[in-house]
């Protein structure tokens, strides 16, 4: 599932860009990992940390089994809040 998301720049609210996402049950969808473990998922969306964090707990009713440890580059960007 490809999702379309917005992204306005508050401090310069003349420019926003559109882009494609995909959630992490898609891309492990589309390179053949249902079903298996991660290990260790690192995670670098720039700025769009909460946005992710919500959809994964969401998409997994709470925290996913299937990932062992997750690192996370954490961004404090106006647009994910």
């Amino acid at each position: 599932e490809t999702n379309a998301t917005n992204c306005a720049l508050t401090h310069r609210p003349s420019q926003s860009f559109h882009l494609p996402v995909k959630t992490l049950p898609t891309i492990m969808k589309e390179l053949g990992h249902e079903g298996r473990t991660v290990d260790l998922l690192k995670v670098d969306v720039e700025g769009s940390e909460y946005a992710f964090l919500e959809n994964l707990l969401d998409s997994s009713g709470g925290c996913p089994n299937f990932i062992n440890q997750i690192t996370l580059e954490w961004h404090h960007f106006p647009w994910d809040w």
